[in-house]
């Protein structure tokens, strides 16, 4: 694959067709495309609730539906399929190694190292949480040492217990990979990170050289915790504020029902109350609000409303009319989650424009470097590996 045609193909569609994808309906409920692709428009506004969730559960049905309305995305989601990593091995592991692990994470890290090629270096697990990708490679390849790096001291603790558990040679070191003192951590070493979020692969990738990383395998994830106000690429033209970072990442294929639903109730009451401070406050545009306590959704809307208003200091008036205010949240959501559709069709595309970057930064600083997939979407939407060798 030529990693660099590939890029500047997929940053040559998407600023193209920034003016599509790029507004976000559930701030603002009125994009401009609405009136400059109306066909669309009346098609998504069309849709009935099941033909909503088909293509909202299905990517490739929702990308063929857009595809037949936006020239050229066919082509750029056929450059957004990457190769899938051969399995090497099958991972070795002592007898219920996975025990301290929740859910189907520790099928992410046995897809993983079963696709790592062999390197002959001491691994370093970057942003390691508990430890449970280092004690897989610990047990795989107990000649190389592992070192763990995490900042969270709880973390540190639990993940060394469970190493001591199973007498592996991995070792944890608390730090701030963002502040590291020096590279004699990772110099000439294999460093392997496993969704690391936002500025923590972020930073691997830009300094991979100046740390003297010899072998880098990195799994990108949450794109948009940054502290930067937008994300640059080395060589394209094509900036991306938050948004157009989050968007590759709404996908809930890994979420349970039960999560689902409460994401649902959060989205259409957060509306609701918007609806409600445009009564009180005049202003049409939406004002959005903080995180908030999962426990707020548990009560009734009007709780939730008086909560919100009271953290933001602002005193509903008892002629609120709390029962229209919701049923307006559901209107608008059911209006947003139509005309959202289009975006989400370009998530693909934008994933691999920001991996591609990833990778192209990587060869600029001497690395020999390929991109591709070591597991399948079920298993976690965050599949795209980056290999870079010096």
């Amino acid at each position: 694959m030529d990693l660099s045609a590939h890029f500047h193909a997929l940053d040559a569609f998407l600023q193209g067709t920034q003016p599509l994808w790029s507004p976000v309906p559930y701030r603002d409920a009125t994009p401009a495309w609405l009136q400059n692709r109306a066909d669309i428009a009346h098609s998504l506004l069309a849709l009935d609730d099941n033909s909503l969730a088909r293509l909202q559960e299905d990517p490739a049905v929702l990308e063929a539906l857009v595809a037949s309305w936006v020239p050229g995305l066919g082509e750029a989601l056929a450059l957004s399929r990457f190769p899938e990593w051969p399995r090497l091995r099958q991972p070795t592991q002592p007898e219920r190694l996975d025990r301290f692990v929740p859910g189907r994470k520790w099928q992410q890290v046995e897809a993983l190292v079963a696709s790592l090629p062999e390197v002959s270096l001491p691994r370093v697990e970057w942003c390691a949480g508990k430890g449970h990708l280092g004690r897989l490679m610990s047990a795989q390849w107990p000649e190389h040492p592992v070192t763990s790096l995490e900042r969270d001291a709880q973390l540190v603790a639990a993940g060394q217990a469970a190493s001591r558990a199973f007498g592996l040679a991995q070792h944890f070191v608390q730090a701030d990979v963002l502040a590291l003192p020096d590279s004699r951590l990772l110099s000439g070493r294999h460093v392997v990170a496993l969704h690391a979020c936002g500025d923590l692969h972020q930073h691997l990738v830009l300094q991979a050289h100046a740390l003297d990383i010899a072998a880098l395998d990195l799994v990108p994830c949450c794109y948009h915790l940054t502290n930067r106000p937008r994300y640059q690429s080395l060589l394209g033209r094509l900036y991306l504020d938050r948004d157009g970072l989050r968007l590759p990442l709404t996908e809930t294929v890994t979420a349970r029902g039960y999560d689902r639903r409460q994401r649902l109730q959060e989205a259409v009451w957060r509306l609701g109350f918007d609806a409600l401070l445009q009564v009180v406050t005049g202003c049409t545009i939406y004002q959005p609000q903080p995180p908030i306590p999962k426990a707020w959704l548990r009560g009734s809307f009007e709780d939730f409303c008086r909560a919100m208003a009271e953290r933001a200091g602002i005193k509903l008036p008892s002629s609120a009319n709390l029962a229209d205010a919701e049923a307006r949240g559901q209107a608008r959501h059911a209006r947003t989650e139509r005309l959202s559709l289009l975006r989400l069709a370009f998530r693909a595309p934008l994933e691999a424009w920001l991996v591609l970057d990833k990778a192209l930064r990587l060869e600029a600083q001497g690395y020999e470097v390929a991109v591709g997939r070591f597991c399948a979407r079920a298993l976690t939407p965050r599949n795209l590996l980056v290999h870079a060798r010096r």
